[in-house]
């Protein structure tokens, strides 16, 4: 059941995805997200053409999905069952509408550079909290991690203000800074590594050993047919 959980929260953030570069990037992303309590997880992104493949590491255990942007669909791994899932994204201008959110995203005028990449300061305001954005143009965009209906129904985790903001806008955020009212930090978002390289094919499919999961299936298994994620049940 806790390998599912994850499955859900996962599946929630990739199928909110909605936005990509034009620009086409090649390579790997590590990121470091720490949150308030000091608790930090690691994100690695691989990217090749249309797609993107994300691994994040939730406690012991590691999450691994795939985002095919030409066919609309996510893969989610399942180590411990050597199972995966796949889902359909949702439309991209139906999500926008959903997600309409009166944070906009404010240009500075700063620039830095991070790990090589020169990156463009944005702020967004909202409820009298302040994030900070330095976004790296020529890196794909960043997928999210939060928002959109669960696949397997109930709530998902909300998207971030700042994560909608960000939405049709181009650019990689290499560092995001989150502050409270009091101008205390709650979250931050860090590249540790960037490299631009050819990545496998393999890379973007689930091993050959993995067994398809039919969520279908096992819901028709249920009593009554109901779905154990949806707390509407």
């Amino acid at each position: 059941m806790k390998q599912l959980t994850l499955v859900c929260v996962l599946m929630g953030a990739l199928i909110s995805s909605t936005v990509f570069a034009a620009d086409p990037f090649e390579g790997k992303i590590s990121l470091n997200i720490t949150t308030a309590k000091g608790r930090t997880q690691k994100l690695d992104l691989a990217m090749k053409g249309k797609l993107q493949r994300m691994d994040m590491a939730m406690g012991e255990k590691t999450m691994g999905s795939i985002l095919d942007l030409e066919k609309r669909q996510v893969t989610v791994m399942m180590p411990e069952q050597q199972m995966y899932m796949v889902m359909p994204m949702r439309d991209a201008a139906a999500a926008a509408k959903q997600e309409a959110t009166e944070a906009k995203l404010e240009k500075t005028g700063q620039t830095e550079k991070i790990l090589g990449y020169l990156c463009q300061l944005c702020t967004v305001k909202v409820n009298g909290k302040t994030t900070e954005m330095w976004l790296a143009e020529g890196l794909g965009s960043f997928i999210g991690m939060g928002g959109a209906a669960s696949p397997m129904g109930g709530r998902p985790p909300p998207q971030s203000t700042w994560e909608k903001a960000l939405a049709g806008v181009e650019g990689f955020p290499l560092r995001v800074v989150e502050k409270d009212a009091a101008g205390k930090e709650v979250f931050r978002m860090e590249a540790t590594r960037v490299e631009k390289a050819a990545q496998p094919d393999a890379l973007f499919a689930p091993p050959a050993e993995y067994r398809l999961f039919d969520m279908g299936a096992m819901m028709q298994g249920m009593p009554g047919g109901k779905n154990p994620f949806n707390r509407g049940n």
